[in-house]
């Protein structure tokens, strides 16, 4: 290896010092579990079925649960569809990216921005936030103990 220090070009032969071979199979492994790790990651969060709208089974299964919650807040059968249909734009604007509003304005929905400019959606990924994080549970009785354990002492 050559490096050039103040001007001044060094030579430090490396031959012995790194077994290329075996970083070589290290850096592999490790590609290939950040590849597994991506291909799991991609296929929770590339939600290409919803771009502009959900697959049909998942709207209807959508509609059934909307629709039982109506009900059992004691509504009618007839009040409880038109309120499914209500719920059902809310979730195509919660869910489907073309539906959502704008961050930046949220007058405008990113379908419009879409159509307005020479833009096209080539790959998105949707994110649910605090999902995958464990949420910490504790117990307030054991955690006051100890604090005033922590005081006597």
């Amino acid at each position: 290896m050559a490096a050039v220090v103040s001007g001044i070009e060094v030579y430090l032969p490396l031959a012995g010092l790194i077994d290329v071979e075996k970083e070589n199979q290290r850096l592999n492994k490790e590609l290939a579990t950040i590849d597994k790790e991506l291909s799991r990651v991609e296929g929770k969060l590339g939600n290409a079925g919803f771009l502009a709208k959900a697959p049909a089974d998942v709207i209807e299964k959508e509609k059934e649960v909307l629709k039982q919650q109506a009900m059992n807040e004691g509504k009618p059968e007839a009040i409880a569809e038109k309120m499914v249909l209500g719920r059902i734009k809310k979730f195509y604007e919660e869910n489907c990216l073309l539906e959502q509003a704008f961050i930046k304005d949220d007058a405008k929905k990113v379908a419009e921005l879409v159509k307005g400019g020479n833009t096209a959606i080539n790959k998105f990924a949707f994110f649910v936030m605090g999902e995958g994080l464990e949420k910490k549970s504790e117990d307030l009785s054991e955690e006051v103990a100890k604090q005033v354990a922590a005081m006597k002492n």
